[in-house]
């Protein structure tokens, strides 16, 4: 299974880990490093480190905590272009799996063939504060969702997402997956 993994050069370590912990099971990792996609000139969005360490992204002018909190996204062009016709993941850096991912992909593929996302559907009540490493924690609906979702690179609500619309959206808008319709993100089980 090709599963992409967000990368921050301030976890290497962590990346490393998980890196290692899915190779068990023979899966291709791909880092979404957003250095590496500014080189091909696939990601440009822009931001800044604020004086306390705070990272704003300069197209919406909201906080965010991770180099990979936009260009997670960017997995979706990315598995089109290598023509990945599978289920792929997406998943942030500090996962940890006791099972194989690809029991995961079993299981949508059993329950929900033709859906475009499969995430698990947080209901996040936490207040707004302070989070991982001091950076700021909004809230916003979907909280979580796009932390770890599995996707089918070649359904055709993913047309809409282009490398220019990953540089060009709001962060809101792909954390919520708004180009995909309700009835396409399956509810992976919490348990």
């Amino acid at each position: 299974m090709d599963i992409f993994v967000g990368y921050d050069s301030r976890e290497h370590a962590c990346f490393q880990v998980l890196e290692y912990n899915l190779s068990r099971w023979g899966h291709t990792v791909h880092p979404i490093n957003h250095r590496e996609l500014r080189a091909q000139k696939k990601f440009s969005r822009e931001w800044l480190i604020k004086d306390d360490g705070q990272y704003e992204d300069l197209r919406d002018r909201k906080p965010f905590s991770t180099e990979f909190t936009h260009s997670r996204f960017a997995a979706i062009p990315m598995a089109r272009e290598l023509e990945i016709d599978d289920w792929c993941l997406f998943c942030d850096t500090d996962f940890l799996f006791l099972d194989d991912p690809e029991n995961m992909v079993q299981l949508v593929a059993k329950r929900a063939p033709t859906d475009a996302i499969a995430c698990v559907q947080y209901d996040w009540h936490e207040e707004e504060g302070v989070k991982m490493d001091g950076m700021l924690q909004l809230l916003y609906h979907r909280k979580l969702w796009s932390s770890m979702f599995l996707f089918d690179p070649q359904h055709p609500v993913h047309d809409y997402l282009t490398f220019h619309r990953v540089n060009w959206e709001s962060g809101i808008s792909m954390h919520t997956f708004s180009w995909v319709p309700d009835d396409k993100i399956w509810g992976i089980p919490q348990v």
